[in-house]
């Protein structure tokens, strides 16, 4: 089966959500593909991030960044993209362990693929 995405995003750590966030914003259709390995989940408290002045554990900061992307329509994956082919048209990215109900996606060569580090 096959879904069509003009933007998919590898990596669903705080980069990779936020930018869900605001390309959901402005209606762009997205899929966020994370393998829910974040060292942000890892983070007993921090005081580093805007917004929480009294600090925000990691898992807390990801569960509300998760929870605005959705908001904005975002879709997200747990997953790992195994590869990306180029075609014409556009890309595959194939996906293994993967908690949602499609395997492969396609998206066209216009917009941009952000992969977040």
């Amino acid at each position: 089966m096959q879904t069509k995405f003009d933007c998919l995003i590898i990596g669903g750590g705080p980069a990779g959500l936020a930018a869900g966030v605001y390309l959901a914003r402005y209606h762009r259709k997205v899929m966020i593909v994370d393998c829910a390995e974040s060292r942000t989940a890892l983070i007993p408290e921090s005081h580093n991030y805007p917004g929480f002045a009294h600090g925000v554990s990691g898992r807390r900061l990801l569960a509300l960044l998760k929870e605005q992307a959705d908001g904005y329509g975002a879709g997200y994956c747990k997953g790992r993209i195994i590869s990306l082919e180029r075609e014409k048209q556009g890309f595959w990215a194939n996906m293994t362990e993967i908690r949602c109900p499609r395997r492969s996606f396609y998206w066209p060569p216009a917009w941009s693929m952000y992969i977040p580090v």
